[in-house]
Formats: structure tokens, C-alpha cells, sequence
């Protein structure tokens, strides 16, 4: 590890409660909607190859 990476590590810790929400935070509703569209779409590929496998 770069010893520069390592003083920011050491120095500079992750804040317990950020300012702002992590623009990885997912809603309920987002997931949801995510969830249906790869089921769908999953059925479909499935529809297409004739219900083999893969």
C-alpha cells in the first residue's frame, strides 16, 4: 500500500454520519422495480429459447 494511501487511511476516517446520502443508497421502490424488470426479463429469454436451460 502507498504510504500516502495508508496516512489517508489513518488520518482521515470515514464520518459516522455523512452530510449527504451516498449516492449508492437504493429505495424500497427502485429495488422493487429493478427486481420485476430482470424477472421479466428472465422470462422472456426463457420464452425465447423454448424453455431450454442455459
Amino acid at each position: 500500500m502507498l504510504a500516502g494511501m495508508l496516512f489517508q487511511l489513518n488520518w482521515n476516517p470515514v464520518p459516522t454520519y455523512p452530510e449527504q446520502e451516498s449516492n449508492l443508497a437504493i429505495t424500497r421502490r427502485e429495488l422493487k422495480k429493478l427486481t420485476t424488470r430482470a424477472y421479466r426479463v428472465e422470462n422472456e429469454r426463457w420464452r425465447l429459447e423454448g424453455g431450454r436451460v442455459s
